[in-house]
């Protein structure tokens, strides 16, 4: 199945961390920082899959149901 944590894709943000626009736009980000940051500079290998974007369904069951729910509009 494809990797919740990730969507499939692998890879993976700061360690998971996201920032809000205010901290993006603020004094401690300058435009290459900003630049990289849209590019995937600080992108890494996802921690759940590895970098796969595919996982066991094991310990994710509860997602695939909120998935579902989603999907069905509830």
């Amino acid at each position: 199945m494809k990797c919740p944590l990730c969507r499939g894709t692998g890879t993976q943000t700061l360690h998971g961390a996201a920032i809000s626009m205010e901290e993006f736009i603020g004094p401690d980000w300058d435009d290459d920082m900003r630049d990289g940051y849209t590019s995937g500079l600080y992108d890494h290998a996802c921690d759940h899959c590895g970098g796969s974007g595919e996982t066991t369904s094991e310990g994710w069951d509860w997602y695939q149901v909120e998935l579902q729910e989603r999907a069905m509009g509830a």
